[in-house]
């Protein structure tokens, strides 16, 4: 008698990591794989240093390892495979890690009324500019200068303190500018 065979051919299992992305230096990576076919289980591997919240999540969080942020990127790996016959199957996306902006507007300091501090700012990192501007009523020689100069104006003086904020440029990527204070404290011409 003839014999009847059944045969049940299952989809390979796929894996999609997602599209290659770009974060700041400091932050997670929210990544978002998605398996199909046959695929029954999946992880996520990396091909640097950082780990992962957990590896068996399809949204897991990737925390970039000192290798990986000296390298300015890294490839993720999200891998699938089923309970069956069919092979572990793959994919990558490479994160890119773009250097934040540093930004130092200096220490707190006091000057007497009357003087016009030179300033102390800092950039680096991600950006190459930056711009000085007040929350008070005073001026600046320029304020695109890390060593500005600033002069308190009679308002500045009446409040006996100052803030400043040295702003970054906006640098390339997906980094967004920063910025820091510094508050200068005026102290009255003594009385005659």
């Amino acid at each position: 008698p003839p014999w009847n065979v059944r045969v049940t051919v299952a989809p390979p299992p796929t894996a999609d990591p997602g599209v290659d992305f770009d974060i700041c230096a400091g932050e997670n990576a929210p990544l978002s794989g998605t398996m199909g076919g046959s695929g029954v289980t999946h992880v996520w591997g990396t091909s640097g240093d950082g780990f992962f919240d957990n590896p068996n999540l399809n949204n897991a969080t990737y925390t970039p390892g000192p290798g990986d942020l000296g390298n300015n990127s890294v490839t993720l790996t999200f891998s699938t495979d089923d309970a069956g016959s069919c092979p572990t199957t793959f994919d990558q996306l490479v994160l890119t890690i773009d250097d934040a902006p540093t930004v130092d507007a200096g220490i707190d300091f006091a000057i007497c009324e009357g003087d016009a501090p030179i300033l102390s700012g800092v950039i680096g990192g991600s950006t190459s500019t930056g711009t000085w501007s007040t929350f008070g009523s005073g001026t600046f020689d320029d304020n695109t200068l890390m060593t500005a100069t600033y002069t308190p104006d009679p308002s500045d003086i009446s409040c006996g303190s100052v803030v400043l904020m040295l702003t970054t440029d906006d640098p390339i990527g997906v980094c967004n500018a920063i910025n820091e204070t510094v508050t200068i404290t005026i102290y009255p011409m003594p009385a005659l």
